[in-house]
């Protein structure tokens, strides 16, 4: 797929997403030697291995279609800003919108955070309800509906602050 030349494009680190997908496995035989362990019936071993066997389903849909895309994980161009690393296409996050670029601590993970003025619109704009309210939560919890996490992208966190933030001057130079 090729990208205009005024636009960057950030893929997916397939490195990461081999790892993922061969934690699912882990996680899935872990999960039938519950189920299958040839102790006396236990109910909760039985629910114990349903749930691991959930969640590496998840986990492998999650790294095959990371793997199988060729779409990058990130866009930036003269527009705004496309995130494609969540569970839900972000953008364009209007460069217009943006009032402020930052880096904070979640828990265990760093993640960038795009404040802009019209929060409030962008949630809107959203149709579907689960992106939505997911977007309603950062939006209270981190002052801004758009929260970018770098974990998948074959760049480092502050590489991209520091991509983005550029962008983000030059555009506001302008």
């Amino acid at each position: 797929m090729a990208y205009p030349e005024n636009q960057i494009s950030i893929l997916f680190d397939r490195k990461k997403m081999k790892g993922k997908l061969f934690t699912a496995i882990g996680i899935m035989t872990m999960g039938i030697l519950f189920i299958f362990m040839p102790l006396k019936f236990n109910m909760q071993l039985l629910s114990g291995g349903c749930f691991f066997i959930l969640v590496s389903f998840i986990l492998a849909y999650h790294s095959l279609k990371r793997l199988t895309t060729s779409k990058p994980g990130l866009l930036i161009d003269q527009e705004g800003i496309r995130d494609y690393t969540g569970t839900f296409c972000i953008g364009p996050i209007l460069w217009c919108d943006v009032t402020k670029i930052r880096i904070i601590n979640n828990f265990w993970q760093k993640m960038i955070v795009i404040d802009v003025n019209n929060a409030q619109a962008y949630i809107n704009r959203e149709k579907n309800g689960f992106n939505k309210i997911t977007m309603s939560l950062n939006h209270i919890f981190f002052g801004s509906p758009f929260c970018i996490y770098a974990s998948e992208l074959n760049i480092s966190l502050t590489d991209l602050f520091e991509e983005i933030d550029r962008n983000f001057k030059n555009i506001k130079e302008k």
